[in-house]
């Protein structure tokens, strides 16, 4: 925006230029006889006509780099624009994925550990089949926090970008 605005400014000095300067000036002689006569005050007034030179080269120069920095702030805005929408579609996809372990897969996970327990208590599976679905549920858990923490790392983006703090958006996630 600042490259814009000194860019006009540049267009408006570059008009300015185009006008003519006029010239004003004063003289005095003395001419050299007894009469009243001899004192010749001569004031001019001198105004160029601007028929040919005014000033189109460097217009045209000030318009173009008016040009320039628009298309260039337009470009930086859809960037800026494309960025945050990328930043914002990682945060939204990161929370559902917590939405989706958080609903969904350790509640099923807590059922089924439920379920090996009393299968073992019951002498139905040894405790290999108990260590190897463990196993499996502690993976499964470290994925959950994974997506936790992608979530708060694409979040810190998302703030770091806008420059805000989203607070509320947390409590959400952390339900």
């Amino acid at each position: 925006a600042l490259a814009v605005e000194a860019a006009a400014a540049r267009v408006r000095a570059e008009k300015r230029e185009a006008w003519p300067e006029p010239t004003i000036g004063a003289r005095y002689s003395h001419e050299g006889g007894p009469g009243p006569d001899e004192n010749v005050w001569l004031f001019t007034l001198q105004v160029p006509i601007p028929l040919w030179n005014r000033n189109q080269a460097g217009r045209a120069r000030a318009e173009a780099a008016l040009e320039a920095a628009k298309a260039e702030r337009s470009t930086l805005h859809l960037q800026w624009r494309a960025r945050l929408e990328r930043i914002a579609a990682n945060v939204d996809a990161a929370a559902e994925r917590v939405g989706i372990y958080a609903d969904r897969v350790l509640p099923a996970l807590d059922r089924n550990l439920t379920l090996i327990r009393r299968a073992y208590e019951l002498g139905e599976i040894d405790i290999n089949t108990v260590s190897q679905t463990r196993e499996r549920v502690l993976d499964t858990q470290m994925r959950a926090i994974e997506a936790h923490a992608d979530y708060y790392r694409t979040l810190a983006d998302l703030e770091a970008a806008v420059g805000t703090e989203f607070g509320a958006a947390l409590g959400e996630v952390n339900r």
